[in-house]
């Protein structure tokens, strides 16, 4: 709760070992990786009013097991988890939950609501590049965010098919382009605001 919690230019590098204050990738990965939650929903994980920013694809020549730059990620089934008022910019991917390792969910039970996303998607290819994300996920809400995407190749949102009661309502999208992949049976989106 109320923290500040960024990479700088510092540890930018070149994708080959080599700082480089301008590079797309980094010797860092996360702000918050999360491999575990909260058994009690009436207790859950909170991550909120913080400020995150700076996060790059790793560069695995400094260390690191590679991480997509992400400011807020999860594996292996979190559970009970509100992600809620936090400023999250400057940075390749925003909140993203994937890879449950074997394990039924990668994240269950969550609420992500409120926070601010902008200037999102520094490509390390030129390629897509994904701002938020929740494969294999059940119990999700995504909702009253306001997304600001920072270039036409970033997706605000992507999905892998197998979300299971994922909610995405009441955000605020601008200058993004549409989400990417396909919508489960199971996958509501309403009250979305588009502007361009």
């Amino acid at each position: 709760d109320h923290n500040a919690i960024y990479v700088d230019q510092e540890v930018y590098t070149d994708g080959r070992g080599n700082l480089d204050s301008l590079g797309l990738r980094a010797f860092t990965e996360n702000a918050i990786d999360l491999k575990g939650g909260s058994e009690d929903p009436e207790e859950p994980v909170r991550i909120e009013n913080n400020v995150m920013w700076g996060y790059r694809r790793t560069d695995t020549n400094g260390g690191g097991s590679g991480s997509a730059g992400a400011a807020i990620t999860g594996h292996y089934h979190v559970k009970n988890v509100e992600i809620r008022n936090n400023l999250i910019f400057n940075s390749n991917r925003a909140i993203v939950f994937a890879d449950p390792a074997g394990m039924e969910f990668s994240v269950e039970n969550a609420e992500v609501t409120g926070n601010v996303i902008y200037d999102i998607g520094y490509s390390t290819s030129g390629g897509t590049e994904y701002a938020n994300y929740f494969y294999h996920s059940k119990n999700v809400k995504f909702s009253e965010n306001t997304i600001v995407i920072r270039d036409e190749r970033a997706r605000w949102l992507s999905l892998e098919g197998d979300e299971q009661n994922l909610e995405v309502t009441s955000n605020i999208i601008l200058d993004a382009f549409e989400q990417s992949g396909r919508r489960s049976a199971t996958t509501l989106f309403s009250d979305n605001v588009f502007f361009r």
